[in-house]
């Protein structure tokens, strides 16, 4: 980054490429609000623009500027004309989240990909921060021994390259938290959600897309110690994020979340009120050995239904077990102890 500062406004200007790495080079430090003066110039400097230069500059938009999910789905239409590389592969990891964030099946798909292209191109920063994006998903669908492990993995390459101060692996923090969280390390959980923390504070300006993901993480650790005060201070960040948008799949996540942070502060559940009727009736059934398909005849309905059911509501009170859900839901009141 100094050395890019050292050339100038009037140097950057003269070429939209320089200008671009410049804006992620400013993120990756720290410098968010430097980033978005410079993505902001980039249309601007396409006086006379090839095809090739719209969709790098494109493509370079939908990374570093504060999108809607859409928008920057939309910008990152051409991603598979650029070359494999570094641009390539972290376009393709931008648009994965926003997937994810819209509820689209294919994120992970997606992600995999970014990880094959980084790995073509030796890129081990982004491989660690597609492993860390991975492991918070697959937290947020409750498959937490594999969140786990791939925390790990992306924890140990950024150490490895000693590359804890760059901003954007605030993701690779984000994930560390709640993978120490769940193992019972409070304070290594405490300190990743630190390091987490500061960085995405600084790169705020841009990539909502990356902030987004992380701080749903954030939450979680944050509950698993439970600190529910920073809990709640995290939670704050991601409504501003999300204030004026449109609703998306993730904001049924992020009420979920919401709704824990208030229970555990109180000391009672609120999820009561976030469980559908239909959903109540399934959990009543849950704690008897009767199957999903059993449960389906009881309730004059379909076994996917029920399956489906029991889905959300494993979703909703954090766990991923029919005893999991039991335990909660007498722990918390949604079903009288036996």
């Amino acid at each position: 980054m100094v050395e890019l500062d050292a050339l100038g406004d009037q140097r950057l200007l003269q070429s939209p490429d320089l200008c671009a790495f410049a804006s992620v080079a400013a993120a990756q430090t720290g410098h968010g609000e430097r980033a978005l003066e410079l993505v902001n110039l980039l249309p601007t400097l396409l006086a006379e623009p090839s095809r090739e230069l719209t969709n790098r500059v494109e493509n370079m938009r939908a990374i570093v500027a504060p999108c809607h999910p859409r928008e920057s789905i939309e910008l990152s239409a051409t991603l598979s004309t650029l070359p494999v590389g570094a641009w390539r592969a972290t376009a393709r990891w931008a648009r994965a989240v926003n997937l994810f964030l819209l509820g689209d099946g294919g994120a992970l798909d997606d992600l995999r990909t970014a990880l094959a292209e980084g790995d073509l191109a030796e890129l081990g920063l982004m491989h660690a921060n597609v492993l860390a994006t991975i492991s918070i998903i697959d937290e947020i669908e409750g498959r937490r021994d594999s969140a786990g492990e791939l925390a790990r993995r992306a924890q140990d390459q950024v150490g490895q390259q000693r590359a804890e101060t760059v901003a954007t692996t605030a993701v690779v923090s984000s994930a560390t938290a709640v993978a120490m969280a769940r193992l019972g390390d409070e304070s290594a959980a405490r300190e990743a959600l630190a390091i987490a923390r500061r960085h995405y504070g600084d790169i705020t300006p841009v990539a909502t897309w990356l902030n987004v993901i992380g701080r749903l993480a954030l939450v979680r650790a944050c509950l698993l110690i439970g600190d529910t005060a920073q809990g709640r201070e995290v939670l704050q960040e991601l409504r501003q994020l999300r204030r004026g948008d449109h609703r998306i799949a993730i904001d049924d996540h992020l009420d979920d979340l919401a709704a824990e942070v208030e229970g555990a502060s109180t000391g009672r559940t609120v999820r009561r009120q976030h469980l559908t009727d239909a959903e109540r009736r399934v959990l009543e059934h849950l704690p008897t050995n009767l199957s999903l398909s059993d449960i389906a005849v009881r309730l004059f309905v379909s076994r996917n239904t029920v399956k489906s059911h029991t889905a959300a509501i494993y979703r909703k009170l954090g766990v991923t077990s029919r005893t999991e859900a039991v335990e909660m839901a007498r722990r918390t009141g949604l079903i009288e102890e036996k």
